[in-house]
């Protein structure tokens, strides 16, 4: 746990925020069919949430262990322009994300839900639990949210960054300029994978085409404008 004004410091330097899928982005249910086939379930405040942080001037990754095709879609949707799908480690897509933008690690934020999430947040500059994640996380995040995986605990994260550096106002008016044009990353291209699927190599779709509760009770690591 840190300081309130020492999460405001950090979410200053922050330039991408990266996101899990699985529990972060969904609430961690999967549906699967007899035929074996998988589907989510996403709220649309999340979604809402990450194109106005995009408009803002953050940038959005996602980095998932998952490979199904309605969370493909859910990226075209959002015009993610940074996706690495099926990453069983996720720290050499973190890499290869830090090669391709060159930013340092203090300019990421990362939000999880579970232990294996830990291996990027332990070197980001600003760490988010999500407020249902597994207790170990929750004990080792900078900042855990008051709600839920899936139940709009992105969104919260996106808006409290633009609260605090100042430029909700900005993203409303792009959002409203361009209501009627394509979001941002949406030219309608394929994806492209960029490496192989091979334990720690990375697999890169660049996609150039998209009430809960509180947090857990006691618990102070949530920024004081959500307290």
């Amino acid at each position: 746990m840190i300081a309130n004004d020492l999460i405001k410091k950090k979410s200053s330097k922050i330039q991408c925020l990266i996101c899990d899928v699985d529990g972060v982005l969904t609430d961690g249910y999967i549906d699967m069919a007899c035929d074996g086939s998988e589907s989510r379930v996403f709220h649309v405040h999340d979604g809402m949430g990450l194109k106005f942080l995009m408009f803002s001037g953050i940038q959005v990754a996602i980095i998932t262990t998952s490979k199904v095709p309605v969370i493909d879609h859910r990226m075209k949707q959002l015009g993610i322009t940074h996706y690495y799908r099926g990453q069983v480690s996720k720290i050499a897509a973190y890499q290869n994300l830090k090669e391709k933008l060159q930013l340092p690690d203090e300019a990421f934020a990362y939000i999880g839900d579970d232990l294996p999430d830990w291996e990027i947040m332990q070197h980001v500059g600003l760490s988010i639990a999500v407020a249902d994640a597994v207790d170990p996380l929750i004990q080792r995040a900078d900042w855990v949210t008051q709600k839920k995986g899936g139940r709009g605990a992105v969104r919260e994260v996106c808006d409290t960054l633009m609260q605090w550096n100042q430029t909700t106002d900005k993203a409303l008016q792009i959002y409203l300029n361009q209501s009627h044009a394509k979001m941002p990353g949406d030219t309608s291209g394929a994806f492209e994978d960029v490496a192989t699927r091979d334990s720690g190599s990375v697999e890169d779709k660049d996609v150039r085409s998209d009430k809960s509760t509180s947090g857990i009770p006691g618990h102070s690591k949530q920024p004081e404008a959500f307290q």
